[in-house]
């Protein structure tokens, strides 16, 4: 007796029915991209703030901080790491309809109840890679960051320089 192997044309047409449905749910579900607006600035910020670290723990130089700088122009944060007069590290953000907020003491509220950041923010980092003043004095308490949209991300940078996803310890 022999026997076939293979597939049917009616578990074929079945199985293109079935992917045919996924697909459409899967493009219905990227199609809101501006959910992961919040998670994209969070990143990206987190990014350069810890580049800006590396980046001061590398140079180690006595006279010259890593300058981390975010400006704020209509639909784009522009961050920008400069160790004196050299430009290490630039890259834009796109806004998409977020608020930066941020907070130096209030570690507990929701994000939406802290001040709008102000800006330029500048975040210096020493030759040990602590976040310091512009005047090399460490910085004693946490830096709040919140990115506010159609959802919530927030960013911490410690007193020792290191920046982390979540919120902020006191």
């Amino acid at each position: 007796m022999k026997t076939t192997k293979g597939f049917t044309l009616i578990e074929l047409i079945v199985v293109i029915i079935v992917i045919s449905i996924l697909s459409a749910v899967g493009i219905g579900l990227l199609s809101g991209t501006d959910q992961y607006a919040a998670r994209l600035a969070s990143d990206r910020w987190l990014a350069g703030f810890r580049l800006a670290q590396r980046l001061s723990l590398q140079k180690q130089s006595p006279s010259n901080l890593v300058v981390t700088t975010v400006s704020n122009s209509t639909d784009q944060w522009n961050m920008s790491i400069d160790q004196g007069a050299t430009n290490l590290s630039q890259f834009s953000v796109d806004k998409v309809g977020l608020v930066a907020y941020g907070s130096t003491t209030n570690f507990l509220a929701s994000c939406d109840s802290l001040s709008p950041l102000t800006f330029p923010l500048t975040i210096n980092f020493n030759g040990y890679g602590d976040s310091v003043s512009g005047s090399r004095v460490q910085v004693s308490t946490n830096q709040r960051i919140c990115f506010v949209g159609a959802t919530t991300q927030q960013l911490c940078i410690s007193p020792s320089g290191y920046a982390y996803e979540g919120s902020c310890e006191n």
